[in-house]
């Protein structure tokens, strides 16, 4: 049986949290609408729909009650789109599809603030559509005041400490 648990000294659910703003900084510093932006969102939403799993696990709580929360639906058909191509399970009735808008002024030379520099957007089963950075921030947003207010430093070692992490020798010079 594997004793596998995270991965390298990715171990705690903090750990992931911080691989999550890593994602959203990489979504932020790359223009709107590039390969560059889309890569990083793609690894956003994969973390952060698998925070609610390492959570879960950390602290024995029913994973449907750590999903459960604004974004969890959206946030979970992302991802299983991301890992399967295509989510074909009827309970996924969120997203109908992701998009990419070139917008109408470049990025390199115009504020992305004041105007339209494109971006990219989740068009959903409503017929509304959500900006993707705004929803990264959201869901960012939530994943720290969760971790923050619920599971306070001084709180669960398992969670904040660095005690269960093997010691890890940089294999780079």
């Amino acid at each position: 049986m594997s004793t596998l648990n995270g991965l390298f000294s990715l171990r705690t659910p903090r750990d992931l949290l911080e691989k999550l703003d890593d994602d959203f900084r990489r979504l932020h510093a790359a223009a709107p609408a590039s390969r560059s932006t889309q890569f990083a969102a793609f690894d956003f939403f994969a973390t952060a729909h698998h925070l609610s799993d390492w959570l879960s696990e950390a602290t024995r709580e029913s994973l449907p009650s750590c999903r459960n929360y604004p974004e969890g639906k959206l946030v979970e058909h992302l991802a299983v789109g991301i890992k399967h191509f295509v989510a074909k399970d009827k309970r996924h009735k969120t997203v109908q599809q992701t998009g990419v808008s070139q917008g109408a002024f470049d990025p390199a030379v115009f504020d992305s603030a004041v105007f339209d520099t494109g971006g990219l957007y989740v068009l959903l089963e409503d017929g509304s559509s959500v900006d993707v950075f705004l929803l990264a921030k959201r869901v960012r947003d939530h994943w720290h005041e969760e971790l923050g207010k619920r599971y306070p430093k001084a709180g669960i070692s398992g969670l904040w400490s660095q005690a269960s992490r093997p010691a890890v020798a940089s294999a780079l010079p």
